[in-house]
Formats: structure tokens, C-alpha cells, sequence
């Protein structure tokens, strides 16, 4: 019983009302401000994650578009001399390819593959150009580009 009677001693007193109010609105201030807080941390922390989870789809699209490039360019090392018109049209679907998706192709990437394209033209019209240490170069520098 002791410990109610000093609660009612304070209670009773004016004074003590008056300093228990007045920690009490502090306190509920106190908390308002940490939850406004809480809550303007939550929003930025929703933004960052959509535009981190949007920075990673245009990724894989990267990822995905870069690959495509390679393989189509690749393919055009195994032609002969006498597959020249499947060549040029082959020519024609990458160089259209890389048109459609130049927002996921970055200038140094779109400059290699133009330079490849031009490459594989020049040895469509003569085929004695044909080299393959020249052709290994421009891959090497397609993959290491890529691989930044």
C-alpha cells in the first residue's frame, strides 16, 4: 500500500499534475517526431529500392541485348565465300538489331559492333580480307568492353 499512497500524494498535489502533463505531451511530441521519421525513412527507402530494382531490369535487358549481338556477330566468322547473299542479309538483321536496341547498347559497345559490322562488309566484298587475327582482335574487344 505504500507505494499507492505516494502515487496519490502526487497525484493529489497540483504540482505534480502540472509535471506529469507536461512530461506526458513531451513524451507523446517525442514520439510523433520518431514515427514522422520513421515514416519519411520508409518512403526513401521504397524509392531507392524501386529505382535500384528498375536499374536492374534495364540491366539484365543489357545483359540480355549484348549477348544476342555477340552470338549474331559471332555467327558471321563461319561463312564461305559462296554463303555471301545469306551474309549480307545477316548484315542487314544484326546492323537492324542494333538499331532497335540502341537504348540498351552503351556508345562503346555500339562503336565495336559498327566497327565488326564494317569488318564482315569489307570482307563481303573482297574475301581475301578475311583475317583472323583481325577478326579475334575485334572480339577480344567486344568481350573486354562487355566485361568492364
Amino acid at each position: 500500500m505504500k507505494d499507492y499512497s505516494t502515487i496519490n500524494e502526487v497525484l493529489s498535489s497540483t504540482q505534480g499534475i502540472r509535471s506529469m502533463l507536461a512530461t506526458l505531451i513531451v513524451l507523446v511530441c517525442i514520439n510523433i517526431i520518431l514515427e514522422l521519421i520513421k515514416f519519411g525513412t520508409s518512403i526513401y527507402i521504397s524509392k531507392k529500392d524501386k529505382e535500384n530494382k528498375r536499374q536492374l531490369l534495364i540491366e539484365e535487358k543489357r545483359i540480355k541485348v549484348l549477348e544476342a549481338l555477340f552470338k549474331m556477330l559471332d555467327s558471321l566468322t563461319l561463312y564461305e565465300r559462296t554463303e555471301m547473299e545469306k551474309m549480307l542479309n545477316d548484315l542487314k538483321e544484326i546492323s537492324l538489331y542494333i538499331t532497335q536496341n540502341k537504348l540498351y547498347i552503351p556508345t562503346k559497345m555500339n562503336s565495336i559492333s559498327n566497327e565488326l559490322l564494317d569488318y564482315f562488309k569489307n570482307v563481303l566484298t573482297d574475301y581475301r580480307q578475311k583475317s583472323i587475327e583481325r577478326e579475334t582482335e575485334l572480339f577480344q574487344k567486344f568481350c573486354n568492353e562487355f566485361n568492364k
